[in-house]
Protein backbone atom coordinates (compact mmCIF):
# COMPACT_ATOMS: atom_id res chain seq x y z
CA UNK A 1 0.00 0.00 0.00
CA UNK A 2 1.30 3.56 -0.24
CA UNK A 3 2.60 5.63 2.79
CA UNK A 4 -0.86 7.89 2.85
CA UNK A 5 -3.09 4.58 3.12
CA UNK A 6 -1.06 2.88 6.06
CA UNK A 7 -1.99 6.54 7.66
CA UNK A 8 -5.63 5.71 6.69
CA UNK A 9 -5.81 2.59 8.57
CA UNK A 10 -4.27 3.35 11.63
CA UNK A 11 -7.18 6.54 12.21
CA UNK A 12 -9.99 4.97 9.98
CA UNK A 13 -10.03 1.39 10.63
CA UNK A 14 -8.09 0.19 13.73
CA UNK A 15 -10.68 2.91 15.70
CA UNK A 16 -7.98 2.86 19.22
CA UNK A 17 -8.03 5.60 20.81
CA UNK A 18 -5.89 8.47 20.29
CA UNK A 19 -3.79 7.50 23.77
CA UNK A 20 -3.30 4.06 22.66
CA UNK A 21 -2.30 5.11 18.73
CA UNK A 22 0.58 7.65 20.53
CA UNK A 23 1.65 4.63 22.70
CA UNK A 24 2.25 2.28 19.88
CA UNK A 25 3.45 5.18 17.34
CA UNK A 26 5.63 6.00 20.32
CA UNK A 27 6.71 2.66 19.51
CA UNK A 28 6.87 1.25 15.69
CA UNK A 29 7.08 5.25 14.67
CA UNK A 30 5.41 4.61 11.59
CA UNK A 31 2.14 2.47 10.75
CA UNK A 32 3.48 0.41 8.15
CA UNK A 33 5.83 -1.25 10.68
CA UNK A 34 2.40 -1.97 13.09
CA UNK A 35 0.41 -3.30 9.84
CA UNK A 36 3.20 -5.87 9.32
CA UNK A 37 3.90 -7.11 12.85
CA UNK A 38 2.52 -10.07 14.23
CA UNK A 39 -0.31 -9.15 16.60
CA UNK A 40 0.47 -11.74 18.99
CA UNK A 41 2.97 -9.51 20.04
CA UNK A 42 0.22 -6.69 20.49
CA UNK A 43 -1.69 -8.63 22.65
CA UNK A 44 -0.30 -7.47 25.99
CA UNK A 45 -0.98 -3.45 24.70
CA UNK A 46 -4.55 -3.95 24.09
CA UNK A 47 -7.78 -4.97 25.46
CA UNK A 48 -9.74 -8.30 24.02
CA UNK A 49 -12.45 -6.07 21.83
CA UNK A 50 -9.12 -3.44 20.39
CA UNK A 51 -7.11 -6.62 19.61
CA UNK A 52 -9.55 -8.24 17.59
CA UNK A 53 -10.60 -4.95 15.78
CA UNK A 54 -6.63 -4.89 15.17
CA UNK A 55 -6.76 -8.19 13.63
CA UNK A 56 -9.64 -7.50 11.45
CA UNK A 57 -8.92 -4.47 10.48
CA UNK A 58 -6.16 -5.60 8.01
CA UNK A 59 -7.34 -6.14 5.02
CA UNK A 60 -5.54 -4.07 1.79
CA UNK A 61 -8.65 -4.55 -0.30
CA UNK A 62 -11.13 -3.38 2.45
CA UNK A 63 -8.61 -0.41 3.01
CA UNK A 64 -8.77 0.69 -0.41
CA UNK A 65 -12.28 0.45 -1.24
CA UNK A 66 -13.06 2.49 1.83
CA UNK A 67 -10.15 4.94 1.15
CA UNK A 68 -11.39 5.43 -2.60
CA UNK A 69 -15.03 5.98 -0.90
CA UNK A 70 -13.84 9.17 0.59
CA UNK A 71 -13.53 10.85 -2.50
CA UNK A 72 -16.69 10.12 -3.72
CA UNK A 73 -18.14 11.60 -0.58
CA UNK A 74 -16.35 14.82 -0.98
CA UNK A 75 -14.59 13.86 2.48
CA UNK A 76 -10.71 14.32 2.81
CA UNK A 77 -8.11 12.77 4.88
CA UNK A 78 -5.05 14.60 5.73
CA UNK A 79 -2.21 13.13 7.76
CA UNK A 80 0.23 15.19 9.95
CA UNK A 81 2.96 15.76 7.69
CA UNK A 82 0.73 17.37 4.72
CA UNK A 83 0.43 21.36 4.18
CA UNK A 84 -2.86 21.41 4.52
CA UNK A 85 -3.40 19.48 7.98
CA UNK A 86 -4.23 22.90 11.04
CA UNK A 87 -1.13 24.34 11.91
CA UNK A 88 -2.39 25.11 15.31
CA UNK A 89 -3.59 21.91 15.94
CA UNK A 90 -0.16 19.83 14.54
CA UNK A 91 1.43 21.89 17.74
CA UNK A 92 -1.20 20.08 20.25
CA UNK A 93 0.88 17.21 22.54
CA UNK A 94 -1.94 14.97 21.67
CA UNK A 95 -2.93 16.30 18.18
CA UNK A 96 -4.81 13.33 15.84
CA UNK A 97 -2.63 11.47 13.37
CA UNK A 98 -5.14 12.43 10.80
CA UNK A 99 -8.52 14.15 10.76
CA UNK A 100 -10.95 13.92 8.03
CA UNK A 101 -12.48 16.94 6.72
CA UNK A 102 -15.62 18.40 4.27
CA UNK A 103 -16.93 21.24 3.31
CA UNK A 104 -14.64 24.26 2.29
CA UNK A 105 -10.69 23.11 2.95
CA UNK A 106 -9.63 24.54 5.92
CA UNK A 107 -7.69 27.96 5.86
CA UNK A 108 -5.52 28.86 8.72
CA UNK A 109 -6.30 32.41 9.88
CA UNK A 110 -4.63 35.09 11.51
CA UNK A 111 -6.65 34.86 14.54
CA UNK A 112 -9.01 32.01 15.90
CA UNK A 113 -11.21 32.12 18.65
CA UNK A 114 -14.03 29.08 20.01
CA UNK A 115 -16.95 29.70 21.20
CA UNK A 116 -18.51 27.40 23.25
CA UNK A 117 -21.11 27.12 26.21
CA UNK A 118 -24.51 25.20 27.12
CA UNK A 119 -26.15 22.89 25.04
CA UNK A 120 -29.36 24.27 27.11
CA UNK A 121 -28.76 28.32 27.01
CA UNK A 122 -30.68 30.36 28.78
CA UNK A 123 -32.10 33.45 26.70
CA UNK A 124 -29.42 35.47 27.41
CA UNK A 125 -27.19 32.93 26.87
CA UNK A 126 -28.11 32.85 23.28
CA UNK A 127 -28.08 36.09 22.61
CA UNK A 128 -24.36 37.15 23.67
CA UNK A 129 -22.92 33.97 22.20
CA UNK A 130 -24.54 35.38 18.81
CA UNK A 131 -23.11 38.55 20.18
CA UNK A 132 -20.00 37.77 20.16
CA UNK A 133 -19.96 35.31 17.29
CA UNK A 134 -21.16 38.28 15.11
CA UNK A 135 -18.70 41.63 15.97
CA UNK A 136 -15.52 38.53 15.84
CA UNK A 137 -17.20 37.91 12.70
CA UNK A 138 -16.99 41.37 11.21
CA UNK A 139 -13.31 41.81 12.67
CA UNK A 140 -12.49 38.70 10.73
CA UNK A 141 -11.63 36.32 13.00
CA UNK A 142 -12.21 32.74 12.28
CA UNK A 143 -14.68 30.81 14.99
CA UNK A 144 -14.72 27.63 15.89
CA UNK A 145 -17.39 25.26 17.81
CA UNK A 146 -18.45 22.40 17.92
CA UNK A 147 -21.72 21.94 16.08
CA UNK A 148 -23.68 20.39 19.05
CA UNK A 149 -27.62 22.27 20.14
CA UNK A 150 -27.74 25.29 21.97
CA UNK A 151 -24.72 27.48 22.06
CA UNK A 152 -22.50 25.67 19.46
CA UNK A 153 -25.51 25.42 16.66
CA UNK A 154 -26.59 29.60 17.58
CA UNK A 155 -23.00 30.21 16.94
CA UNK A 156 -22.73 28.68 13.47
CA UNK A 157 -25.61 29.77 12.35
CA UNK A 158 -24.85 33.07 13.19
CA UNK A 159 -21.78 32.84 11.02
CA UNK A 160 -22.81 31.49 8.28
CA UNK A 161 -25.64 34.08 8.11
CA UNK A 162 -23.32 37.20 8.39
CA UNK A 163 -20.63 35.20 5.85
CA UNK A 164 -17.89 35.07 8.45
CA UNK A 165 -15.32 31.81 8.74
CA UNK A 166 -16.20 28.65 10.88
CA UNK A 167 -15.00 25.24 11.95
CA UNK A 168 -17.27 22.95 13.19
CA UNK A 169 -15.53 19.84 14.70
CA UNK A 170 -17.75 16.75 15.44
CA UNK A 171 -17.41 14.07 18.12
CA UNK A 172 -18.84 11.31 15.53
CA UNK A 173 -18.50 10.89 11.88
CA UNK A 174 -17.71 13.50 9.57
CA UNK A 175 -21.09 11.85 7.17
CA UNK A 176 -23.18 11.49 10.21
CA UNK A 177 -25.77 14.44 11.22
CA UNK A 178 -25.82 14.90 15.01
CA UNK A 179 -28.22 16.03 16.73
CA UNK A 180 -30.80 15.35 14.11
CA UNK A 181 -32.35 18.83 14.86
CA UNK A 182 -28.84 20.63 13.25
CA UNK A 183 -29.62 18.66 9.46
CA UNK A 184 -30.03 22.25 7.79
CA UNK A 185 -26.78 23.40 9.46
CA UNK A 186 -25.09 20.95 8.77
CA UNK A 187 -25.70 20.97 4.37
CA UNK A 188 -25.03 24.84 5.02
CA UNK A 189 -21.77 24.05 6.99
CA UNK A 190 -20.88 21.69 4.21
CA UNK A 191 -21.78 24.00 1.77
CA UNK A 192 -20.50 27.28 2.90
CA UNK A 193 -17.53 26.30 6.05
CA UNK A 194 -15.20 23.72 7.27
CA UNK A 195 -16.53 20.73 9.06
CA UNK A 196 -13.52 18.45 10.81
CA UNK A 197 -13.62 15.53 12.66
CA UNK A 198 -10.95 12.49 13.91
CA UNK A 199 -13.73 9.90 13.88
CA UNK A 200 -13.72 7.82 10.71
CA UNK A 201 -17.02 8.13 8.57
CA UNK A 202 -20.11 6.11 9.83
CA UNK A 203 -18.49 6.89 13.71
CA UNK A 204 -21.11 6.91 15.93
CA UNK A 205 -21.72 9.83 18.74
CA UNK A 206 -20.41 7.72 21.62
CA UNK A 207 -20.09 9.50 24.96
CA UNK A 208 -16.47 9.47 25.45
CA UNK A 209 -15.94 11.21 21.78
CA UNK A 210 -16.75 14.53 23.18
CA UNK A 211 -14.73 14.88 25.92
CA UNK A 212 -11.78 13.97 23.32
CA UNK A 213 -13.25 16.20 20.21
CA UNK A 214 -12.85 19.12 22.86
CA UNK A 215 -9.26 19.24 22.77
CA UNK A 216 -9.45 19.88 18.76
CA UNK A 217 -11.67 22.75 19.25
CA UNK A 218 -9.33 24.12 21.98
CA UNK A 219 -6.19 23.01 19.80
CA UNK A 220 -7.72 24.79 16.69
CA UNK A 221 -7.76 28.25 18.74
CA UNK A 222 -5.90 30.85 19.73
CA UNK A 223 -8.36 31.05 22.95
CA UNK A 224 -11.80 29.83 24.09
CA UNK A 225 -14.77 32.18 25.23
CA UNK A 226 -17.46 30.58 27.11
CA UNK A 227 -20.41 32.35 27.17
CA UNK A 228 -22.72 30.61 28.75
CA UNK A 229 -21.98 27.39 31.09
CA UNK A 230 -23.50 24.99 34.30
CA UNK A 231 -21.46 23.74 36.41
CA UNK A 232 -20.42 20.22 34.81
CA UNK A 233 -20.50 21.53 31.67
CA UNK A 234 -18.87 19.53 28.61
CA UNK A 235 -17.51 23.56 27.86
CA UNK A 236 -15.56 23.60 31.05
CA UNK A 237 -13.60 20.55 29.26
CA UNK A 238 -12.96 22.75 26.67
CA UNK A 239 -11.80 25.16 28.71
CA UNK A 240 -9.60 23.23 31.08
CA UNK A 241 -8.09 21.54 28.09
CA UNK A 242 -6.90 25.27 26.68
CA UNK A 243 -5.47 26.26 29.87
CA UNK A 244 -3.41 22.70 29.29
CA UNK A 245 -2.68 23.93 26.10
CA UNK A 246 -1.35 27.38 26.64
CA UNK A 247 -4.09 29.20 25.31
CA UNK A 248 -5.91 31.97 26.91
CA UNK A 249 -9.66 31.30 28.37
CA UNK A 250 -12.55 33.93 28.06
CA UNK A 251 -15.79 34.50 29.82
CA UNK A 252 -18.75 36.27 29.96
CA UNK A 253 -19.38 36.45 33.83
CA UNK A 254 -23.11 35.40 35.23
CA UNK A 255 -25.79 37.88 34.61
CA UNK A 256 -27.66 36.13 37.83
CA UNK A 257 -25.57 34.24 40.54
CA UNK A 258 -29.44 32.47 41.35
CA UNK A 259 -29.44 31.00 37.84
CA UNK A 260 -27.34 27.06 37.46
CA UNK A 261 -26.97 27.16 33.75
CA UNK A 262 -25.01 30.42 34.56
CA UNK A 263 -22.61 29.48 37.09
CA UNK A 264 -20.01 27.13 35.15
CA UNK A 265 -18.14 30.36 34.61
CA UNK A 266 -17.31 31.38 38.14
CA UNK A 267 -14.67 28.51 38.55
CA UNK A 268 -13.21 29.72 35.29
CA UNK A 269 -12.83 33.36 36.46
CA UNK A 270 -11.54 32.13 40.04
CA UNK A 271 -8.64 30.53 38.11
CA UNK A 272 -7.47 33.47 36.24
CA UNK A 273 -10.14 33.58 32.77
CA UNK A 274 -10.21 36.86 31.54
CA UNK A 275 -13.85 38.17 32.31
CA UNK A 276 -15.07 39.90 28.73
CA UNK A 277 -17.91 42.30 28.37
CA UNK A 278 -17.15 43.14 24.55
CA UNK A 279 -15.38 41.26 21.71
CA UNK A 280 -12.73 44.26 22.14
CA UNK A 281 -11.23 42.97 25.87
CA UNK A 282 -11.20 39.89 23.62
CA UNK A 283 -9.40 41.35 21.14
CA UNK A 284 -6.91 43.21 23.07
CA UNK A 285 -5.08 40.29 24.41
CA UNK A 286 -3.85 39.40 20.43
CA UNK A 287 -3.14 43.80 20.04
CA UNK A 288 0.46 43.46 19.12
CA UNK A 289 -0.74 40.80 15.78
CA UNK A 290 -3.82 41.68 15.57
CA UNK A 291 -3.87 45.50 16.04
CA UNK A 292 -4.70 46.89 12.44
CA UNK A 293 -8.21 45.90 12.71
CA UNK A 294 -9.38 46.89 16.71
CA UNK A 295 -11.45 49.84 17.45
CA UNK A 296 -8.70 51.94 19.29
CA UNK A 297 -10.86 53.74 20.47
CA UNK A 298 -13.18 51.09 22.61
CA UNK A 299 -9.62 49.84 23.40
CA UNK A 300 -8.15 52.15 24.88
CA UNK A 301 -11.33 52.57 26.94
CA UNK A 302 -10.92 49.48 28.06
CA UNK A 303 -7.21 48.95 29.28
CA UNK A 304 -7.21 52.75 30.68
CA UNK A 305 -10.99 50.99 33.06
CA UNK A 306 -8.77 47.82 33.76
CA UNK A 307 -5.05 49.49 34.31
CA UNK A 308 -7.19 51.77 36.58
CA UNK A 309 -8.26 48.84 38.75
CA UNK A 310 -5.05 46.84 38.61
CA UNK A 311 -3.71 50.21 40.12
CA UNK A 312 -6.03 50.89 42.91
CA UNK A 313 -5.64 47.04 43.90
CA UNK A 314 -2.12 47.76 43.90
CA UNK A 315 -2.00 50.92 45.99
CA UNK A 316 -4.44 48.77 48.48
CA UNK A 317 -1.79 46.52 49.17
CA UNK A 318 0.68 48.56 49.57
CA UNK A 319 -1.28 50.37 51.89
CA UNK A 320 -2.01 47.47 54.08
CA UNK A 321 1.96 46.42 53.92
CA UNK A 322 3.48 49.75 54.74
CA UNK A 323 3.32 50.48 58.83
CA UNK A 324 1.31 53.06 61.05
CA UNK A 325 1.52 56.23 60.29
CA UNK A 326 4.40 58.53 61.23
CA UNK A 327 4.44 62.28 60.46
CA UNK A 328 7.08 62.56 57.70
CA UNK A 329 10.64 64.33 58.47
CA UNK A 330 11.44 68.40 56.86
CA UNK A 331 13.52 66.43 54.16
CA UNK A 332 11.28 64.04 52.93
CA UNK A 333 8.74 66.68 52.46
CA UNK A 334 10.67 68.81 50.25
CA UNK A 335 11.72 65.38 47.98
CA UNK A 336 8.11 65.42 47.12
CA UNK A 337 8.98 68.44 44.48
CA UNK A 338 10.86 65.41 42.32
CA UNK A 339 9.61 63.07 40.07
CA UNK A 340 8.61 59.67 41.03
CA UNK A 341 10.74 56.60 39.68
CA UNK A 342 9.33 56.18 36.43
CA UNK A 343 9.23 53.41 33.62
CA UNK A 344 10.78 53.60 30.47
CA UNK A 345 7.42 54.33 28.48
CA UNK A 346 5.97 56.65 31.27
CA UNK A 347 9.28 58.74 31.15
CA UNK A 348 8.84 59.24 27.25
CA UNK A 349 5.05 60.01 27.49
CA UNK A 350 5.99 62.79 30.51
CA UNK A 351 8.49 64.64 28.16
CA UNK A 352 6.14 65.08 25.44
CA UNK A 353 3.35 66.07 27.74
CA UNK A 354 2.62 70.01 27.72
CA UNK A 355 0.56 72.24 29.95
CA UNK A 356 -2.14 72.57 27.42
CA UNK A 357 -4.77 69.78 26.88
CA UNK A 358 -3.65 67.49 23.36
CA UNK A 359 -5.10 64.35 21.95
CA UNK A 360 -3.65 61.02 23.18
CA UNK A 361 -2.74 59.42 19.79
CA UNK A 362 -0.87 62.77 19.10
CA UNK A 363 0.92 62.41 22.66
CA UNK A 364 1.70 58.59 21.99
CA UNK A 365 2.52 59.84 18.11
CA UNK A 366 5.03 61.90 19.64
CA UNK A 367 6.58 59.89 22.29
CA UNK A 368 7.48 57.33 19.42
CA UNK A 369 4.97 54.42 20.57
CA UNK A 370 2.22 51.82 19.58
CA UNK A 371 -1.12 52.38 21.37
CA UNK A 372 -1.10 49.16 23.02
CA UNK A 373 2.05 50.11 24.91
CA UNK A 374 1.43 53.48 25.99
CA UNK A 375 -2.28 53.60 27.29
CA UNK A 376 -1.65 51.69 30.37
CA UNK A 377 1.40 54.13 31.65
CA UNK A 378 -0.50 57.01 30.60
CA UNK A 379 -3.36 55.78 33.25
CA UNK A 380 -0.44 55.01 35.58
CA UNK A 381 0.78 58.20 35.35
CA UNK A 382 -2.47 60.13 35.80
CA UNK A 383 -2.96 57.90 39.15
CA UNK A 384 0.78 59.34 40.00
CA UNK A 385 -0.67 62.67 39.66
CA UNK A 386 1.59 63.84 36.70
CA UNK A 387 -0.95 63.43 34.00
CA UNK A 388 -4.59 65.25 34.19
CA UNK A 389 -7.51 63.31 31.76
CA UNK A 390 -9.93 66.03 29.87
CA UNK A 391 -13.04 65.24 27.53
CA UNK A 392 -12.06 64.41 24.22
CA UNK A 393 -9.20 61.52 24.87
CA UNK A 394 -7.16 64.49 25.80
CA UNK A 395 -4.16 64.69 28.41
CA UNK A 396 -2.01 67.44 29.93
CA UNK A 397 0.72 67.44 32.41
CA UNK A 398 -0.68 67.69 35.97
CA UNK A 399 -0.87 71.08 37.77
Amino acid sequence: MEDKLYWYWLCGKVRLPIKKQKELMDIFIHPKELYKINPEILKEHMTQLEYDRFVRSRDETAIQKDYEALHRENIRFIIQKEAAYPNRLRKIYDAPYGIFQKGQPYEEKELSIAIVGSRYPTTYGFEISKKFAKELAQQGVQIVSGLARGVDGTVHREIIDKKGQAVGVLGCGIDLIYPKENFQLFYDMYANQTVISEYPPGSEPLKWHFPERNRIISGLSDGILVTEARARSGSLITADLAMEQGKEVFCVPPYDITEPGCMGVVPLLQDGAHPVYSVHSILEEYYPLYGDRIDLKALSEIMIRSRRAEVVREQRQKVADEPAYQAPKPEAVAKRTELPELSELQKRLYEVLTEEPRPVDDIISEAGLKPYQALASMTELELLGLATAHPGRRYSKAD
